[in-house]
């Protein structure tokens, strides 16, 4: 990389970074290092640039986890390494901050997240429309079916069980899509026709 850095900026400063992370990290605990880091090196201001305001969230986690090690083990850059990835961590932001923007979220996203005003969109589609091509019969097989008109008894009937289900599923997701909402729902159907 050194051959590379004499005659490319990128890479002088990607070069530059690396030195002065490896200086530090044989000498520094796990938190003042992702705390340099991340303010000092201005890693923060370049991840947000990227990512949005949400990383703030996941930034701040990280840092947390690092001062949490650092009150557990020994502070080494390895070990905190080594204990995150054995740690089943998930972070989860928090909804409840208001802020002058829009957010896309899936329905799962969603989840215990509540809004005073959502939009979804859907499609009320016919059950004809939907194209179930790998049938589960009973059993475990699994057979590729061809046109609904020419299915046997047992895959129409697993054809009917497989459509009911999938419906199901949708009213579900919808159910709780709607119900993210504190004071009211927007919809945007689409109604295809058959």
């Amino acid at each position: 990389m050194g051959a590379h850095a004499a005659g490319n900026r990128t890479f002088a400063g990607a070069l530059d970074r690396l030195q002065q992370c490896e200086r530090r990290f044989n000498s520094e605990t796990p938190f003042a290092f992702y705390a340099w880091l991340l303010g000092g090196d201005g890693g923060r201001a370049r991840m947000l640039r990227r990512l949005g305001h949400e990383a703030n969230d996941a930034l701040d986690e990280f840092l947390e986890l690092a001062l949490s090690y650092e009150r557990k083990a020994p502070a080494s850059l390895q070990g905190f390494m080594a204990w995150l990835r054995a740690a089943d961590i998930e972070v989860k932001r928090d909804m409840e901050i208001t802020r002058d923007e829009v957010r896309v979220m899936t329905v799962h996203g969603a989840k215990g997240w509540k809004h005073p005003w959502c939009s979804g969109r859907h499609h009320l589609l016919a059950s004809d429309t939907q194209r179930l091509k790998l049938i589960h019969l009973p059993g475990g097989v699994v057979v590729w079916a061809g046109r609904k008109a020419e299915d046997p008894a047992a895959v129409a009937a697993a054809r009917m069980a497989m459509l009911a289900d999938t419906e199901d599923e949708y009213r579900r997701l919808l159910y709780v899509a709607m119900t993210r909402a504190a004071i009211g729902w927007w919809s945007a159907v689409a109604c295809l026709a058959t």
